[in-house]
Formats: C-alpha cells, structure tokens, sequence
C-alpha cells in the first residue's frame, strides 16, 4: 500500500474502486437476470393455457354434446367460441382449428 501512495492510491481510493466494481458486477448481471424472469413469466401462461385446453377438452367439451339436439343454438355458439385462429407469419394464412 506504500508503494501505490506514491502514485495517489490510498485506501479510501481502493475502497471507492471496489465499491464501483461490486456495482459493475451487479450491472453486468442484469441482462442475465432480466432474460431469466421473462423466460419464466412466458413458460407460466403457456403451462396454465395448455392445462386449461386440456381441461375444456376433456370435461367440457363432452358436456356441451349434450344440448346439440335440445338447444342447438347454445351448442352452436360454443362450438364457434372454441374455435382457435391460428395466426400466422402472413395475414393469408388464417386458419382455424378446433381447440
């Protein structure tokens, strides 16, 4: 330590420069962090909307049969409301598919 107070090194120096490369790190981190926590909130809706469909198809969707005769407007309109538009890279290329 001597020898760098020659140089205008003192120890308030040293602890201010590894104050600033403590903050570097952290800085430095930060991107990591952020694309880690977006991974995770996109992974979360796409699991709790794959589980739902899964849910609609498998309960859901037998039950409404029931009123294709009795009430087929009501069948109608859900038939219509589960239907998925796929959209596509290109405005042509609309299609639905039954969710």
């Amino acid at each position: 330590m001597d020898q760098l107070g020659d140089y205008g090194v003192t120890a308030q120096v040293l602890d201010e420069l590894f104050t600033d490369v403590q903050a570097y790190q952290r800085w430095q981190l930060q991107p990591q962090t952020a694309r880690s926590n977006g991974k995770t909130a996109t992974q979360k809706p796409a699991e709790l909307f794959g589980s739902t469909a899964q849910l609609l198809k498998s309960q859901v969707d037998g039950k409404v049969e029931q009123y294709k005769r009795t009430a087929p407007d009501f069948y109608l309109a859900y038939t219509n409301a589960r239907k998925v538009v796929s959209r596509g890279k290109s405005p042509s290329s609309k299609e639905e598919t039954a969710a």
